[in-house]
Formats: structure tokens, C-alpha cells, sequence
């Protein structure tokens, strides 16, 4: 039987789905733009699901904890807005 042989940088955890598909740090940024606009416009459902789907992608780039904290700050949700500038402020660390 074959051995498998496991990606160094998998098995460590150090890499994320955003980079195994390929997705810039710049077509990130740019969904989590379309992200606030479908929110400002009203679309907050879908707004949402986009931002909760960076996450899965990246969760270690701050942008989206960020747009998470600001979306439960306008919702009048303190603690999970508190909880989302928390993990903003580990992931800019």
C-alpha cells in the first residue's frame, strides 16, 4: 500500500482554503467590500453570508471580524460586536 504523503504546511494548520484555491489578498479585500455594499443597501442576509463565508476562507485576516463588529454595533448587539473587535484586534496581532 502507498504511503500518502501530507503537504508540510497542511499539517502544521498554517494554511488556509483562500490559499489553496488561489484567492488574493486583494479579491479578498474586494468581497469584503461587496459584502458592506449588499449590507448598506439593505441586502443584509446576503451581505452576511458573504462575510461568514471569508471566515471559512480566511479567518485570520481582520477585515471581516471587522465588518462583523460594525454590522453588531449597528444592530444595537453589543456583546457580539464586542466578541467580533476581540478577534479582530488577535487577528491584527
Amino acid at each position: 500500500m502507498k504511503k500518502l504523503t501530507i503537504n508540510p504546511a497542511l499539517a502544521s494548520g498554517s494554511t488556509t482554503i483562500r490559499q489553496l484555491r488561489g484567492i488574493t489578498e486583494e479579491e479578498y479585500r474586494a468581497a469584503v467590500s461587496a459584502a458592506r455594499k449588499l449590507i448598506a443597501a439593505g441586502a443584509e442576509q446576503d451581505g452576511l453570508e458573504v462575510l461568514a463565508g471569508l471566515v471559512l476562507y480566511d479567518p485570520f485576516l481582520p477585515e471581516v471580524w471587522r465588518e462583523l463588529e460594525a454590522f453588531c454595533r449597528l444592530k444595537g448587539e453589543a456583546q457580539a460586536a464586542g466578541l467580533f473587535a476581540g478577534l479582530a484586534r488577535v487577528m491584527a496581532a
